[in-house]
């Protein structure tokens, strides 16, 4: 079963890890204006909870550059909207980007693969002290204040291009939720899992094993209708709520597997 009722907000700071190897030859700090963009290949954004050891999948794959989320290159913040896409629980303390193999690090007009200690287990963690509300909702936008020449360390290979790694810890800013709009209730829908949608006991959805690719942001909206009729005492026309209600499903024209 897959239920959540709340919205949730994360932010986070940002900083380099440098890796030891025996390939290593050297490592060099990076220049402020050398990188142009740094894409996160998200495979699912997941939310844990305070006083627990619990996190829970809140959004599913994204392509996430950080650039987008800072104002300028240096010591910046900045905003992107995620659009519905992060649904977060009560309570979250932290955020954690869990990382696929293909993320990038633009310098210098050419590309490098990227690397993020236990980005692709634990994931990339997103941490802001009493940043996030306790009343869980939307994510609808994140702020990094970082400074791209601690962020970043080149490590040169000998005979190889050069490889770059992040810190696993960012440090948020900022963060705004949307709460979860009145008459409605999401879910984060995963695959190879039964789930169900409630809207008390008016609407439930079953959603089979198999039915989505990806972690997927679901929410189902009551929209009530209204009928006119006679009043018996006053022979007025009155508007009444009718006893059935219409039901809508988002994201709008999302089709199950």
């Amino acid at each position: 079963m897959c239920k959540l009722n709340g919205i949730l907000c994360g932010v986070v700071a940002l900083s380099l890890f440098v890796g030891c190897g025996s390939a290593l030859a050297e490592k060099a700090q990076l220049d402020n204006n050398a990188a142009s963009e740094i894409v996160l290949d998200v495979v699912r954004i997941e939310a844990c909870v305070d006083n627990t050891d619990e996190c829970f999948v809140a959004g599913g794959s994204k392509q996430m550059n950080l650039f987008d989320l800072a104002e300028g290159k240096v010591e910046a913040e900045g905003k992107v909207d995620f659009a519905k896409q992060v649904l977060l629980p009560d309570n979250t303390t932290e955020l954690r980007l869990v990382l696929g193999d293909k993320s990038t690090v633009a310098v210098n007009g050419k590309s490098f693969s990227l690397t993020v200690p236990s980005g692709q287990t634990s994931g990339l963690k997103l941490k802001g002290e009493n940043i996030f509300p306790k009343k869980g909702g939307f994510l609808t936008s994140l702020a990094l204040n970082f400074d791209l020449g601690k962020m970043l360390v080149e490590q040169k290979k000998n005979g190889t291009d050069a490889a770059y790694s992040l810190k696993p810890v960012i440090q948020v800013a900022s963060a705004d939720i949307k709460p979860m709009p009145e008459n409605t209730v999401g879910a984060v829908v995963l695959p190879g899992q039964e789930s169900v949608i409630e809207l008390g006991n008016a609407f439930t959805l079953s959603i089979p094993s198999g039915a989505v690719s990806g972690a997927t942001v679901l929410t189902v909206e009551e929209i009530k209708n209204y009928i006119e009729v006679i009043d018996p005492l006053t022979q007025q026309i009155i508007i009444k709520p009718d006893l059935a209600s219409t039901f809508k499903l988002e994201p709008d024209g999302f089709v199950f597997a």
